[in-house]
Formats: structure tokens, sequence, C-alpha cells
């Protein structure tokens, strides 16, 4: 009886202090996708060079190819509160500029453009930022991505920040 009435205490106690205050749900959510899965040659057939390797889309040709990748929007995330990292490497002894563009939004509702250009210094990786991405509206849209890749460069990388007040995400 002793034993039958210190169990039942011992699970009621336990099942306390098991319950907590509900948790709420992130107001942010952060994505990496690889490019080697996002991103193909606008035009495949005459862009022989483009190689896909474990970490990344490599130009292995003589001249520069343009890749598009899209990305997955999350309907919940506020519109213009989306930012979008790239990674890039240049695997050449010299410096190269690099041009890409973020497109966000749907034929539909419309797009937005945020185009970058810069250069990368020779045999060095780095990030490319696109702050405050606005996709128009938040039903039926994505984040789809350009980038004309000189010769020597990879694009390994993508992260997608999107961030929503109403704790959906």
């Amino acid at each position: 009886m002793i034993r039958t009435s210190l169990t039942a205490a011992s699970v009621a106690i336990l099942s306390l202090s098991m319950m907590s205050a509900p948790a709420s749900a992130a107001t942010s959510r952060i994505m990496y996708y690889g490019a080697t899965e996002r991103c193909e040659a606008v035009d495949p057939a005459n862009f022989t060079g483009l190689r896909y390797r474990n970490v990344g889309v490599y130009n292995a040709s003589n001249a520069s190819i343009q890749i598009a990748c899209t990305l997955p929007a999350e309907f919940v995330a506020d519109v213009g509160a989306t930012d979008i990292w790239i990674r890039l490497h240049n695997f050449k002894n010299a410096a190269t500029n690099v041009n890409c563009t973020v497109f966000a939004g749907s034929r539909a509702t419309g797009t937005n453009s945020y185009p970058t250009t810069g250069s990368i210094d020779p045999l060095v990786s780095t990030w490319r930022t696109f702050s405050s991405v606005d996709r128009v509206d938040g039903s039926y849209t994505h984040y789809a991505l350009a980038c004309v890749l000189p010769p020597g460069v990879e694009l390994s990388m993508i992260r997608v920040s999107e961030t929503d007040a109403g704790d959906g995400l």
C-alpha cells in the first residue's frame, strides 16, 4: 500500500515537472540550400563547362556561364523581411567580377529584382548578401537567383532567412 502510494505520488510529481508553458513558434527560419541541388545552366546545351561538384556548381570552361536557381518561400513569412546570402569561391589567380540578381515574387503578383556586382579576390571565398528582399505578395511566390559565373568561379551555398512577426514559422 505504501509502495503504491509512493509510486502514484512519484508519477504525479514527474508529470507536473514535465509540464511547462507552451513554447511559442520561432519567428524566423534559416534554410541552407546547396547550389548543386537548386541551380542549373540557363542553356545547358551551350554551357557544357558547368560542373556539378559535391559542394557547388563550378565553371570549368573558358567563358562565363549563366546559371539560375529556384528557392521556395514560406507562405507565412513577412513580405519584405527576407535576407538571402550566397557563397562564392574564386579558384583563379586573379580577381574577377561576379554579377548576380535575386528575384522575388511570381508572374501573377509581379517581381522585385535585387542585382549585385562585385569583385572577388583571387583564391578566396566570399558571401554576397541581399537584404530586405520583398516578395510582393505572400501567396504563391518564390525566390530565384541568377548569376553569371566567370571561369574558375563556384557557387556553393544559398542561405535564406525569413521572418514572421506573427510567430507562424
